[in-house]
């Protein structure tokens, strides 16, 4: 059974749980993180920087110039260079990081259980091209505010420190990725898609990730941002 047929199955039982969805994706603030620097984009102030919500069909998260990126989070240089193409993405530990995850696997994940962050590098000027036919880009164009609460957002996510435990993999199966610990509980009310949408609003755009579960929800979001 293929990765996104799986997933869309296991996310039909989490629906019967969607009348029990708290009031918001509740997190850290991710204000207090000592990973990002600030002051990292403030040669790129009044400009609007170019980004990407992702979507896989079954999972949502992000596509930024790792550029911009790493001047506010430099630790991350480490792992990745700014000629690359950041895609992010939050999900749940056992499943995300798992090349070909079982359905006890999935079913897992309906249950709090921990979480990890893929941080995943594409080198080539036309990235674009990179990603499975099934993928899918809304564009964004956002303010130097917008993108610095976003990546906040982002680090805000992550355990720390960076290398605690083991992590990230020397050689995950992501080319160019890199899994990250975090610190978030991932659960049948609590997806990918729900972070995702918890980080447009925290970015400052007027949505909820209230009840938000599934990639077509995230969709509807964008299209929504796209006609205000």
């Amino acid at each position: 059974m293929r990765r996104s047929l799986r997933y869309f199955l296991l996310a039909l039982l989490a629906l019967s749980l969607t009348a029990c969805a708290p009031a918001s994706f509740s997190a850290r603030n991710p204000l207090s993180s000592k990973l990002y620097d600030p002051a990292g984009l403030q040669a790129t102030t009044g400009k609007e920087i170019h980004i990407f919500v992702l979507d896989t069909g079954w999972h949502t998260g992000w596509a930024v110039p790792a550029k911009s990126f790493l001047e506010v989070a430099p630790v991350l240089q480490h792992w990745f260079s700014s000629d690359q193409e950041l895609l992010i993405g939050w999900g749940n530990r056992s499943f995300y990081m798992a090349q070909n995850p079982g359905v006890l696997t999935g079913l897992s994940a309906l249950l709090p259980s921990k979480s990890v962050v893929l941080i995943q590098g594409l080198r080539s000027p036309d990235w674009p091209t990179q990603l499975l036919p099934q993928v899918r880009l809304f564009p964004l164009q956002v303010s130097h505010a917008r993108f610095l609460r976003l990546t906040q957002y982002i680090l805000g996510s992550l355990d720390e420190p960076l290398h605690a435990h083991g992590f990230p993999k020397k050689e995950p199966w992501y080319p160019g990725g890199e899994f990250f610990r975090s610190w978030r509980t991932y659960d049948a009310l609590h997806t990918c898609n729900t972070w995702t949408a918890g980080s447009l609003q925290y970015m400052g755009f007027p949505v909820s990730p209230t009840g938000i579960l599934f990639a077509g929800q995230v969709q509807s979001l964008m299209h929504s941002l796209h006609r205000g």
